[in-house]
């Protein structure tokens, strides 16, 4: 017989909301640096740890990403590796920076549960020199699967296959939905057993804390590491005070210094995340977004 992972009840609720009211006066107590619970932030250089969301653009739009990632100090991606086919391709080898590979693709949402701990398997073969590995992302929007369903027959089956086959390989787990909401996805996979299957847990902040919805609730609701895998602004005129005011205190909040910012670049069009554009100016050099001057304040 299966496993049985235990369901969220009321008293589970409660007992994270209660964690959640108190975490603002909680935060103040904890060390920001993370130290107690990570297990060491590999690569960062003398700028420290710059971990950045970069889509796997292929052609042209490699070169000026990878300009880009060295222009800035980056020393960390975070892409998406592809299933059945190599979406990273020269991301995943060839830019010298630290990887964390999203083993998932854009135009698979329907994932067949017997063939899941092969695919895993498959994609890890494939990038050997990656030893960080994310499960999925955003497994509710991408892929139509609830948060039980995510831990119980996705990630606890690649945590299987890993520890077996690559026991060095370090597992993070997918972040739901970055808004506010996201707290109870987050607190539904804690219920549902997801720190007993991953390294870190993942989360993803696109919003403003306010007392009712603390950062920090998130440190609450798990007892692993927590890598902040996206964050950012759609506004560009906001994406330099997201990242010098927004990112310290979030860093604090979750005691984390892996926080990955989304995104280097946006393409077929442009969103307003981004902080370059997609060609290089007349001189080769990289264009920062217009209205954003973050790109700049990195490159200083």
């Amino acid at each position: 017989m299966p496993e049985l992972l235990p369901q969220i009840t009321r008293r589970d609720f409660l007992r994270f909301g209660m964690a959640a009211g108190a975490a603002l006066a909680l935060t103040a107590c904890h060390s920001s640096s993370g130290d107690d619970n990570d297990p060491g932030t590999p690569g960062g250089g003398s700028y420290g740890f710059r971990g950045f969301n970069v889509h796997p653009y292929q052609g042209g739009l490699y070169n000026v990403q990878t300009k880009a990632l060295q222009d800035i100090h980056a020393s960390w991606i975070r892409t998406t590796l592809g299933l059945t086919s190599d979406l990273a391709g020269a991301y995943a080898t060839s830019t010298g920076l630290n990887v964390l590979g999203i083993i998932g693709d854009f135009g698979n949402p329907s994932l067949s549960k017997s063939d899941w701990p092969a695919m895993v398997e498959a994609v890890i073969r494939r990038y050997p020199s990656i030893t960080y590995f994310q499960i999925l992302n955003e497994p509710e929007e991408f892929y139509n699967m609830s948060n039980t369903e995510y831990v119980r027959d996705y990630l606890r089956p690649a945590h299987t296959v890993i520890r077996q086959k690559f026991p060095s390989v370090k597992i993070v787990a997918a972040a739901p939905l970055g808004q506010s909401s996201g707290l109870n996805d987050f607190t539904e996979m804690s219920v549902a057993g997801a720190d007993q299957y991953c390294d870190f847990r993942g989360v993803h902040i696109y919003y403003e804390q306010e007392f009712y919805s603390p950062w920090s609730a998130y440190r609450l609701a798990t007892q692993k590491p927590i890598m902040v895998t996206e964050t950012g602004k759609k506004t560009p005129s906001e994406h330099l005070a997201w990242w010098t005011t927004q990112i310290p205190a979030i860093k604090q909040a979750l005691q984390t210094q892996y926080v990955f910012y989304y995104t280097l670049l946006e393409q077929p069009a442009y969103t307003g995340y981004e902080i370059i554009l997609a060609e290089l100016d007349s001189r080769g050099n990289v264009q920062p977004a217009p209205g954003s001057e973050l790109y700049n304040y990195l490159k200083a």
